[in-house]
């Protein structure tokens, strides 16, 4: 099967699923697809928030349903952060990971990319994090994609759409 990346990635980011768990709340995501019963694959941000909510949802969720959180990936076990520490490096993997950390996050001044711890969760015990700049990331993607860049790195976009593909298989 032949996949566009960019044009999936491109989805993601416009119907970026946890503006809707804002609205609706992970648990009534859940309740809202009862009605119907389509295959659906949720995925969260391996973050804080995601995390919490993944786990809020596997209490309710149906067979018609799959609960997915971005993965772990070995370069986010080192990753520069900024926080009440200053700055460090630390290990981002169900604290700060969000879609917008699969895009190319290579930049052309050379500063690296920095996770900004902003709010402490006292139930998970832990801060959530957010890419600073992220929208910058975003939107260099959306350049690269409508100027048909072939020089824009897929490597963690590959190994997200592989994960996903990988849940999908639960519903063959």
């Amino acid at each position: 099967m032949l996949v566009d990346f960019q044009s999936l990635l491109l989805f993601f980011l416009v119907c970026h699923a946890s503006s809707i768990a804002e609205i609706l709340g992970p648990v009534n995501l859940i309740h809202f697809t009862k009605r119907k019963e389509p295959k659906i694959i949720f995925i969260f941000d391996n973050d804080t928030a995601g995390v919490k909510a993944i786990n809020r949802c596997k209490r309710v969720a149906k067979p018609n349903l799959r609960l997915m959180k971005l993965p772990n990936l070995e370069e986010f076990q080192k990753f520069q952060t900024l926080g009440p520490n200053g700055q460090t490096e630390e290990n981002i993997n169900n604290r700060a990971v969000s879609i917008e950390l699969f895009l190319d996050l290579s930049s052309k001044n050379g500063k690296k990319p920095e996770i900004r711890w902003t709010s402490y969760d006292e139930q998970m015990g832990q801060y959530q994090g957010e890419l600073i700049s992220k929208d910058k990331y975003t939107k260099m993607f959306i350049e690269a994609y409508n100027k048909r860049e072939t020089n824009y790195a897929l490597e963690k976009l590959t190994i997200l759409l592989n994960n996903i593909l990988e849940e999908a298989k639960h519903f063959l």
